[in-house]
């Protein structure tokens, strides 16, 4: 079993190679920070809220044609009226 965060950087990787974005700047966008994502890539902890938040919104955003990381659960559809909008940050 992966951990949690192993799971959020995988997931995150994979969105990154899947759309092109930067890592910085989705990580400015689902974290409230660009180095965010940095900092956890070497121990840093985000809150069990953050972690369910930013999961579900790529989840709910997931490019066309892209695979979903292996080993990772994927949850389920969030209500209409909230995909494509960008979570808010709770750190």
């Amino acid at each position: 079993m992966i951990t949690l965060r192993e799971q959020f950087i995988r997931t995150f990787d994979a969105f990154v190679d899947a759309t092109g974005v930067g890592e910085g700047t989705l990580s400015d966008r689902l974290l409230n920070g660009g180095g965010r994502m940095k900092r956890i890539r070497t121990g840093s902890d985000i809150a069990t809220g953050t972690f369910e938040r930013v999961m579900q919104w790529l989840s709910d955003n997931w490019p066309d044609g892209a695979e979903w990381p292996e080993g990772v659960a994927r949850p389920g559809s969030a209500p209409a009226e909230a995909e494509h909008t960008i979570p808010e940050a709770a750190e």
